[in-house]
């Protein structure tokens, strides 16, 4: 295996695509990783542009704009692409189906359907010379289902109901779609927000704070939203970190998540978390990033996460972790001469 430039992943699997267009995997057969067979990669596969994936299936996208795929054919691998697929711009995925945009803005799936497999009549999104047409830009998924944000600034959603697939009555003049793992969130052109799904996860507009506006960006955990304000604050819902944003949160200008916590970082490069503590909603003192006019302070200027712990990388190029010790936040496994870091992957 050499000459790789990209890598991909299911759930148990990798896929390497090479320079010359060709794709190596490995790993689990029923999730890709294989290289023959009747789930492996297709004989001859290559002039691949990219590779999208759901948990057991992976999909290339190849330069004449057809469509590829490998793995479990219950979840949309071997043999599922609907027939004469072409003109394919971008593919997207829920947990077991995909569904690819084309070029004219129609949407196309496949998989499990009670996944998103199945594109309903309804959404749409499946004949460009319909009267009332309007293509979508782009799509979005939780884990059962897709939501398409439309040129005219509507969504349509598909798939399982109680994921996101239904959308509420009368959604317009959305910019942009943001999800958890059972709910959307969509930010309109005014900075308003609308949510809908699994209110466990987020998805009801009742869990959202009253009078939300002035949204710049929303995060997620797996439960949760945080809206990002225009004036640098944060207003949060949902369940594991949505209840909980810390008092007084001001001059954020970014934040990240595991799936239970959130960390924000602020202008002047300290941090504050919040959402479950064993999943790093606690910034330890020791990490050395709560108070900027601390002797020796280095201001963070990115975070990094696994599901269940955050790694800090800092302007002098130290690392700072936190959260599950098994999931990369225990700080006595970081190396104290760690230093001179420009990129953690």
């Amino acid at each position: 295996l050499s000459n790789v430039q990209a890598i991909y992943s299911t759930l148990y699997a990798f896929a390497a695509l090479k320079q010359d267009g060709s794709v190596a995997a490995w790993g689990d057969p029923l999730y890709g990783g294989a290289n023959s067979g009747s789930m492996g990669v297709p004989a001859g596969l290559s002039n691949e542009d990219a590779i999208y994936s759901n948990e057991y299936v992976f999909a290339a996208l190849k330069q004449d704009g057809t469509v590829v795929t490998w793995g479990h054919s219950s979840y949309g691998g071997s043999g599922t692409v609907p027939a004469g697929l072409s003109n394919v711009q971008a593919i997207y995925s829920s947990s077991a189906a995909f569904a690819a945009l084309k070029q004219d803005g129609t949407v196309v799936a496949w998989g499990l359907e009670s996944q998103g497999g199945t594109v309903p009549a309804s959404a749409g999104l499946d004949d460009s010379s319909a009267s009332g047409f309007s293509p979508a830009t782009t799509i979005y998924s939780t884990y059962g289902a897709f939501a398409a944000l439309k040129q005219d600034g509507t969504v349509v959603a598909w798939g399982n109901s109680g994921r996101g697939g239904t959308v509420p009555a009368g959604l317009s003049n959305v910019q942009a779609i943001y999800s958890t793992y059972g709910a959307f969130a969509a930010v309109k052109q005014d900075g308003t927000v609308e949510a809908w799904g699994d209110p466990i996860y987020g998805g009801t507009n009742s869990g959202m704070p009253a009078g939300l506006s002035n949204v710049r960006a929303i995060y997620s955990t797996e439960y949760a939203f945080a809206a990002l304000k225009n004036d640098g604050t944060v207003e949060a819902w949902g369940n594991y970190g949505g209840s909980d944003v810390p008092a007084g949160l001001s001059n954020v200008q970014a934040i990240y998540s595991t799936s239970y916590a959130f960390a924000a970082v602020k202008q002047d490069g300290t941090v504050v978390a919040w959402g479950h503590e064993y999943n790093g909603g606690t910034v330890p003192a020791s990490a050395g990033l709560d108070d900027s006019s601390a002797s020796g302070f280095s201001p963070a200027t990115t975070i990094y996460s696994t599901r269940f712990a955050f790694a800090a990388l800092k302007q002098d190029g130290s690392v700072a972790v936190w959260g599950h010790s098994s999931g990369g936040g225990n700080a006595s496994s970081v190396q104290s001469s760690l230093v001179g870091v420009k990129k953690i992957s």
